[in-house]
């Protein structure tokens, strides 16, 4: 009786150790997860930061080698449409983590910051390409009325 009793009291405070040794190292594996995915996010972020300065470095009033710019600008909108998935499932990942109650404050903050900061980059490239556009297409107006007024004075001229 007496040491059936004790036994089944070290067997049960066995079972209750495992049980919260479990339950501990779940808590850590989603602590771990969520942390690795605010690590990306904020890589994610940086590289957004760096894009966007490249984007604000890009000079749409200054003619000067402008089919490099619109080169330039072309092939960083193709880079930023490749990094969508990434940021996409960063996204994704951040909304499930909302879902659990843990971190969710936090998880909520990093997505506002890469929801704000990717459709500024977006915006800004739309708008630069735009400018960009707007500049090759004032140019070579340009040019055709200078070609127009050549043709004009030389044919004046006979």
């Amino acid at each position: 009786g007496k040491l059936k009793r004790l036994f089944d009291n070290v067997a049960g405070r066995y079972a209750h150790l495992v049980d919260v040794a479990e339950e501990r190292s779940k808590d850590l594996a989603f602590a771990r997860e969520y942390y690795d995915l605010i690590r990306n996010v904020d890589e994610n972020c940086t590289w957004i930061s760096e894009k966007m300065q490249v984007v604000e470095d890009i000079a749409h009033n200054d003619p000067v080698n402008l089919r490099s710019k619109i080169t330039k600008q072309a092939a960083l909108s193709a880079e930023v449409s490749g990094r969508e998935g990434i940021t996409g499932d960063l996204l994704e990942n951040l909304e499930l983590m909302l879902e659990k109650e843990k971190f969710a404050a936090s998880a909520e903050v990093a997505q506002e910051k890469l929801m704000t900061s990717w459709d500024a980059l977006r915006e800004a490239l739309e708008t630069k390409s735009r400018l960009l556009d707007e500049v090759d297409a004032s140019l070579q107006v340009t040019r055709s009325l200078d070609e127009l007024d050549s043709w004009s004075r030389r044919v004046e001229e006979r």
